[in-house]
Formats: C-alpha cells, sequence, structure tokens
C-alpha cells in the first residue's frame, strides 16, 4: 500500500511539474505576444500621429489656396479636405479599438495566468502536505515494524541450546535489511523515473505521430512511386533473367549436340585407324614381296651372266631355248614388278588419303577397304608366281 501511495504521489508530482512546465511556456508565449503587440501599438500610434499631421497641413494648404481662387473653388477643397479628416478620425478610432481590443484580450491573459499559478501553487502546497504526512506516517510505521521485529530477534531462541541470538548478530541482520530496503528505494525511485520518461517518450511520439500525419500521404504517394519504379526495374529483370535462360537452354543444346557429335568423330576415328592399320599390314606384305622379287632377280642375273661366261648359245638350241624363255619369264617378272610398284604408290596415297580423313574428322564412310586391297594385292603375287 506505501508503494502505491508512493508511487500515486510521485505521479502526481510529475503530473504538477508537467503543467507547471507548461503554463510557463504559455506564459512565455504570451509574453513575446504582448510585446510584439506594443510594438504594432506604437508603430499604429505613429502612423496615427503621422496622419493627423499630414491632414492639419493639407487644410492649412487648402485655406491659403482658397484665399486666391474662386468660391466654387474653395467650397470643392473645403469639402474635400473635410473627406480626409473624416477617414482619418475613423482610422484612428477603429485603431483606438482594436489596441484596447489587444490590451484587454493581455490582461485576461495575465489574469488568467496568474490564476493558473495560484491554483498550482496551492496544488503543490496540498501535496507537499499530503506527501509530507505519508512520509511521517511510514516513517512511524518503519521505526514501529523494526522495533516489533528486534523485540522478536531478542526473545528468539535457539531450539538445541536455548541461547538468544546474539546482539551482534541482531545488529548485522538489521543493517543487512536497512541495506535491503535502501537498495529497494532506490530500484523503486528508479522505477518511477523510468515510468516517467517513458510517459515523456509516449507523449513526444504521440505528437510526432501527430505531427506526421500531414505527411503520412505524402509518404505514400512517394513510396507508390518508388515502389512503381523498382516494379518495372523488376519486370525488366525478369525479362533479362527469362533471356538468360533462354541462352542458357540453347547454349547447353548445342553443348551437348557437340559433345554427341565429339563421341562419333571419335568413334569413325578409331574405325578409319583400324583401316590405316589394316593398309599398313598389307603396305608391309607387299614391301616383303617385292623386296623378294627383286632378290630372284639379282639371282638371275647373275646366273644368266655366269651361263653367257661360260657357254655361248650357238652350239645349242636348247640353251636358245631355255634362253627365251628365261628371258619372257624375266619381261613377265618385270611387268609384275612394275605393275606391283604402281599398286604401291595407290596403296600408299591410298593410306595417306585415309590418315587425313581421320585426323579432319570425315564421315563414317570410307572409300577404300583393306580388306579388297589386300585381296588384290595377295592375288596379284599369287599370279605372278
Amino acid at each position: 500500500m506505501e508503494d502505491d501511495d508512493m508511487e500515486d504521489e510521485e505521479e502526481l508530482m510529475q503530473q504538477l511539474r508537467d503543467q507547471i512546465d507548461r503554463v510557463e511556456n504559455e506564459k512565455m508565449q504570451l509574453v513575446t505576444m504582448n510585446n510584439d503587440l506594443q510594438k504594432r501599438a506604437v508603430l499604429l500610434m505613429q502612423r496615427e500621429k503621422a496622419l493627423q499631421g499630414q491632414a492639419a497641413g493639407g487644410a492649412t494648404r487648402n485655406a491659403d489656396s482658397a484665399a486666391g481662387t474662386a468660391a466654387n473653388g474653395a467650397g470643392g477643397a473645403n469639402n474635400a479636405g473635410g473627406g480626409d479628416n473624416e477617414l482619418t478620425y475613423e482610422q484612428s478610432i477603429e485603431k483606438e479599438k482594436q489596441y484596447h481590443d489587444v490590451l484587454r484580450v493581455i490582461v485576461e491573459a495575465r489574469n488568467k495566468l496568474e490564476k493558473q499559478l495560484r491554483d498550482f501553487e496551492q496544488l503543490a502546497v496540498d501535496l507537499q502536505t499530503r506527501l509530507d504526512d505519508k512520509e511521517f506516517n511510514a516513517k512511524s510505521i518503519s521505526t514501529s515494524f523494526k522495533q516489533f521485529k528486534r523485540e522478536i530477534l531478542s526473545k528468539a531462541e535457539n531450539s538445541r541450546t536455548g541461547h538468544h541470538i546474539p546482539k551482534g548478530q541482531i545488529d548485522a541482520i538489521e543493517s543487512a535489511e536497512g541495506k535491503r530496503e535502501e537498495e529497494l528505494e532506490k530500484v523503486r525511485l528508479r522505477n518511477i523515473g523510468l515510468r516517467n520518461l517513458q510517459k515523456k517518450l509516449d507523449n513526444t511520439l504521440r505528437a510526432r505521430e501527430k505531427l506526421a500525419d500531414d505527411l503520412h500521404y505524402i509518404d505514400f504517394e512517394q513510396l507508390k512511386i518508388e515502389n512503381q519504379t523498382l516494379n518495372e526495374k523488376i519486370e525488366e529483370r525478369n525479362e533479362e533473367l527469362a533471356k538468360l535462360k533462354r541462352k542458357k537452354t540453347t547454349t547447353v543444346q548445342v553443348l551437348t549436340h557437340v559433345r554427341e557429335k565429339l563421341r562419333f568423330t571419335e568413334t569413325a576415328n578409331a574405325v578409319l585407324r583400324g583401316k590405316v592399320a589394316d593398309i599398313d599390314q598389307v603396305i608391309s606384305r607387299l614391301r616383303n614381296v617385292v623386296t623378294q622379287y627383286k632378290l630372284d632377280r639379282d639371282g638371275i642375273r647373275l646366273e644368266n651372266k655366269e651361263l653367257r661366261a661360260k657357254q655361248g648359245f650357238a652350239t645349242s638350241d636348247l640353251l636358245l631355248m631355255d634362253y627365251e624363255s628365261q628371258k619372257q619369264r624375266t619381261e613377265i617378272l618385270l611387268a609384275e614388278i612394275t605393275e606391283l610398284k604402281n599398286r604401291y604408290e595407290i596403296l600408299s596415297r591410298q593410306a595417306k588419303l585415309g590418315n587425313s580423313m581421320s585426323l579432319s574428322g570425315a564421315s563414317n564412310h570410307n572409300p577404300f577397304e583393306g580388306s579388297s586391297s589386300g585381296k588384290i594385292a595377295a592375288n596379284a603375287w599369287t599370279g605372278s608366281r
């Protein structure tokens, strides 16, 4: 209960301080307004005096000019001067009325301010009196409660030994409790201050929100424009992303096609390499056959030379017949050798052409078959044998 009463008193005091601050601000505003109005009143009075001086000078000039002019002209001038005087008099009356109204408003504001100050002072005195009474009651209650606790502690006995609690221990307990109460009081005061600060901040926030209500619509329109701009940018980015996705799909398809073509080309290249290997084997066999033919030819030539050296052809018909048959055979062998050379050159060109086609990644079609060329060479060799 005491804590609630203290909090209520603190809240009332804070409200009173806020009201006093507000009244002082109003007082300053009224003083400023009073000074401004006094300055304006002085200016109005100076203008009024200047206008009165100008009206008096105009009347004098009109009187002087009336003496030297006709009666009608003098009458017209007097009527004009009378109209100006009437206007000046009405303006002065209106300005005096305004001045008195302003003075009345200032007096009323001052009276209101003094009344509010008296009321707030009386309220502050009443609240201070109530606060003093409650503090006195709280202190008396706290003192009696401490005495009561001290009596209980002094009369308390140990259930085992039957001894009373030592006085030093009681003092230590009371000092610790006093420290806790001081800390509790500080925490309560801090809590009250934080609550008041929270209220001030809430009021300030509400005031700012109230002042910012008029700007919300402008901010909303500006945010709508920014949102529209951002949506357009998002659409542009989405279009670019869609283009990139389409480009990515096309690139993946092209890459897949290139990979498939590479695999097909590698397979065709492997087939062509096998065919080139077969052609190389056929060429190596044909080279061996040609070499053997050359060796046979050389042996026959040597044998023929030896036979010519040993015996002439004129003495024997058989030798002549044998010579003719050997000659024919030699011519046949030379023709076969020439044919084999020609075939060797053709096969060499075919092998080179196959290598170039395998390196350039040509199609799977091969115009030359290794097995058929091998068969042709074997048939030619068999026929020559």
